[in-house]
């Protein structure tokens, strides 16, 4: 029995559950003590995540009332507890007093969400193990729902197909690979489907902790010695019943909404593998089955978190919608608790804001060098020479990578590195490195260092910093890398482009710079959007009108940036016209129109004009890259003419677009 009494006010605590326990029973019946233990604990667990309250336990009979109820719960109950929310919990936010009416348990308002059941899982090497509740959920964020890079996924296809009844097979269990031997008979009741993923087996567990790590393979029909047995299958019809068992099991899971329901062939896949005799004959009926689980980021839950609140002085169990709302608004007030390094001071922050626009006009308006404003600036700030040379060689290495001097960045960088060593701000100038060190791999294609590496370096740098130019330029090369780094999904380019403009908001000294960036990520997006990477090589063969209708609302944006009166810089313009050359060429896969291919031609040989005026040799052939691909497409068309398409409406996804001879007569 278990009543909510709400609006109780004693000792400023808001909430009141009154239990009634049989402490006879708790001794001897183990139904019941697992029952009573859960509801209780569930009743601390929502007072500490709402506003603190008290647990109330009684008996039925007085005789039973006060030792025989303090000696039978109070040890089993912290215990309980501990093991749920940890003993500096239990010992600050949690207090058990006696009362002539039984035992009460004073409870505080946590100071975290407090989750019984985080119902998430990871490999270990034999085995899978269910995180446990104690598990701090900023560990969790880090390690499974925020994680941006797997080194060494498993692979679809990767798995050992070729098996020999009674051998052994030569796997062994790991964190990716596990094996499965299903040795009762099947009857009408229990299918080798039903033993697969039933909840004994701890299918959806595997699954979990798969997709949570790297990666990995289910082995049915190999003993936990490696041997070979394998499964029977008799009728094709029982293959489909597996399939379609698996797929629904997997489906009632909860993976992330950026994906929906997992795809076959993508977030997981089966296969059934033939067993061969002692004489390499395939044995009729028998097969090792093979179930592969790709990894996936955002957390996979074999079911709905166990988390709960009270509402209304009654206990509520949190939704996964109001779990996740709730663990987002944690993280932000924790991240803005979390100190991040800071300048060393205001003066060498203005400093680092003002060299920063100044050399990046310089740079993206001209093109030229910057060694004789270079001198200007160091005379400027003698007090803060080094950091002074330190921003300016910063902007040397991109001139010179831009114009394909390596010969001369390797000579730059390793007078950045020496110089870098002794000053204050340290951990600012050390992200810059790491985002100069990412940015040439773009533009080089190659280094010494992995690709995984130097993204993981730079995001790391970033978030030891406070937010501001240096972060959001850093999340934005990443967000520009990702089509290149294969274990890095496509969707992550939005939400790094999404949280470099949010780092954007903490830029309040210097517009000019900030418009800038923020021109430079809506462009990188919309190249996103239309299939393209940082080398503005095609990575998406087809793509949709949605995907065009999101390019659309990019380019917008920077139009509506620069309408608003903030000038776009000739390198960025040259980015912008490329940008909507290559929306043009999209928007002709999907309505085939050759006005639309020859503005993109347009817009191409503008992009040219720009890049070669401004020296910009990078940009200058990716631009004529671009142009011949226009050249191309207009080629085609002529020798195979589609049918005209319908005059463009209001509706059309390039209405907001301007064309390139409005872009150049504005600028």
């Amino acid at each position: 029995m278990c009543t909510s009494l709400a609006g109780i006010q004693n000792d400023g605590f808001v909430d009141e559950t009154v239990h009634v326990v049989c402490p006879t029973k708790l001794k001897t019946e183990k139904k019941y003590k697992e029952q009573k233990s859960k509801e209780i604990t569930v009743a601390i667990c929502a007072m500490l995540n709402s506003n603190g309250g008290k647990v109330r336990l009684s008996c039925k009979s007085k005789s039973d009332l006060c030792e025989s109820l303090k000696s039978s719960v109070s040890r089993m109950l912290e215990q309980l507890i501990i093991s749920i929310v940890g003993p500096r919990m239990a010992t600050s936010k949690i207090c058990m007093k006696d009362d002539e009416e039984g035992l009460v348990i004073h409870v505080k308002k946590a100071d975290y969400l407090i989750t019984t059941s985080y119902n998430l899982y990871l490999p270990s090497q034999t085995q899978v193990v269910q995180l446990n509740p104690r598990e701090p959920l900023k560990n969790v964020l880090k390690d499974i729902m925020d994680r941006r890079v797997v080194s060494e996924p498993v692979k679809l296809g990767s798995h050992q197909n070729i098996f020999r009844r009674g051998q052994d097979s030569g796997l062994s269990e790991s964190k990716m690979c596990q094996l499965k031997d299903l040795k009762s008979d099947q009857s009408k009741r229990t299918t080798l489907a039903d033993r697969m993923t039933g909840k004994s087996n701890k299918f959806s567990c595997y699954v979990s902790a798969f997709a949570n790590y790297r990666g990995g393979h289910i082995y049915y029909g190999i003993t936990d010695e490696s041997k070979v047995e394998g499964e029977v299958i008799s009728y094709q019809n029982d293959r489909q019943e597996i399939i379609k068992k698996v797929q629904k099991s997997i489906n009632k899971m909860i993976w992330p909404e950026y994906i929906g329901q997992p795809k076959r062939g993508e977030h997981w896949d089966i296969f059934f593998e033939s067993v061969l005799d002692e004489n390499s004959t395939i044995i009729p009926s028998i097969f090792v089955i093979v179930i592969y689980i790709a990894y996936c980021f955002g957390g996979v839950f074999t079911e709905e978190p166990e988390c709960y609140e009270m509402v209304d002085g009654k206990i509520r169990k949190m939704t996964f919608i109001a779990w996740m709302e709730r663990i987002h608004y944690d993280k932000v007030l924790r991240s803005r608790s979390i100190k991040r390094i800071t300048w060393s001071s205001n003066k060498i922050r203005s400093i680092y804001t003002f060299l920063d626009h100044v050399l990046s006009q310089k740079l993206n308006t001209t093109g030229k060098s910057i060694q004789k404003i270079s001198k200007s600036l160091e005379s400027k700030y003698p007090r803060q020479i080094k950091e002074v040379r330190l921003f300016v060689g910063s902007k040397k290495i991109k001139f010179s990578y831009r114009t394909n001097d390596f010969r001369n960045v390797e000579k730059l960088l390793e007078q950045y590195e020496a110089l870098q060593i002794d000053t204050t701000d340290f951990a600012f100038f050390d992200a810059i490195l790491a985002y100069i060190k990412l940015a040439l791999y773009r533009v080089k294609g190659k280094s010494d260092i992995p690709i995984e590496t130097l993204i993981s370096n730079a995001l790391s740098k970033a978030e030891m910093i406070e937010p501001g130019l240096t972060t959001a330029a850093i999340y934005l090369l990443v967000a520009t890398m990702t089509s290149s780094v294969s274990e890095i999904p496509g969707y992550m380019a939005t939400i790094l482009g999404t949280t470099a403009l949010e780092h954007l908001q903490y830029v309040h000294d210097s517009p000019i710079a900030r418009a800038d960036l923020e021109q430079e990520i809506h462009i990188s997006l919309a190249l996103h959007h239309l299939g393209y990477n940082a080398y503005r090589m095609q990575t998406e063969k087809t793509i949709d009108s949605k995907d065009l209708d999101k390019a659309k609302s990019s380019l917008a944006k920077v139009d509506k940036l620069i309408s608003e009166g903030n000038s776009v810089n000739n390198y960025r313009n040259t980015r912008l016209n490329l940008a909507k050359a290559y929306h043009r060429n999209r928007q002709s896969e999907i309505h085939p129109d050759e006005s639309l291919l020859k503005e993109a031609f347009q817009f191409s040989k503008q992009a040219e004009n720009l890049a070669t005026e401004g020296n910009f040799q990078e940009m200058l052939q990716r631009a004529k890259a671009c142009t011949a691909l226009c050249i191309e497409n207009l080629i085609r068309f002529a020798l195979n003419p589609k049918p005209k398409a319908k005059k463009r409406t209001q509706t059309n996804p390039l209405q907001n677009i301007e064309s390139p001879e409005l872009t150049s007569k504005r600028l």
